[in-house]
């Protein structure tokens, strides 16, 4: 008897693990995933640009410039509030201060910053130093589309990849 009432407490503990586990919701399922490699095709102030970017939650983001053509090979990075330019081979760091808040850059990286902070359905407001704008994401909640209209700022991202977790 004691036999039969342990084994059917082991089927009864079995199944209510699978069932919890299974019922179990992710708390950051809507959460940006800010860890990300990615291309990108942006608009800024009637100018086309294109590159690519590497982004993680650690305050470091690497943003490569291939187009236009004046502006291939430019490269940006931000790691805590360190800046870094460099283009052929040529390199100047600074406080991130320097370069203005309205600048491509300096925009594309608020809006990653604000993301990693942001969670809820797509697409999220996003309120910026240099104005509010939408971020669209991915069902890996990876950035897909960022808009700030007050700045005639619009980036598209592919090819994403998550990088971390």
């Amino acid at each position: 008897m004691a036999a039969r009432i342990l084994k059917l407490l082991c089927v009864f503990f079995s199944v209510l693990t699978v069932l919890l586990c299974g019922c179990e919701h992710d708390k950051n399922s809507n959460a940006v995933n800010t860890d990300f490699s990615a291309d990108f095709r942006a608009q800024y102030r009637g100018m086309k640009l294109s590159g690519s970017l590497i982004n993680t939650r650690q305050g470091y983001c690497a943003i490569e410039l291939s187009a236009p053509e004046t502006l291939d090979g430019l490269s940006v990075s931000y790691s805590g509030n360190e800046l870094a330019l460099s283009r052929n081979g040529d390199k100047a760091t600074a406080d991130e201060a320097y370069l203005p808040s309205d600048s491509f850059c300096s925009i594309l990286h608020d809006i990653l910053k604000s993301a990693a902070d942001s969670k809820g359905d797509s697409p999220i407001k996003l309120e910026l130093t240099c104005g509010d704008g939408d971020l669209t994401i991915d069902e890996d909640g990876l950035p897909k589309e960022a808009v700030i209209p007050s700045r005639d700022f619009s980036i598209t991202f592919s090819n994403s990849k998550a990088t971390g977790k």
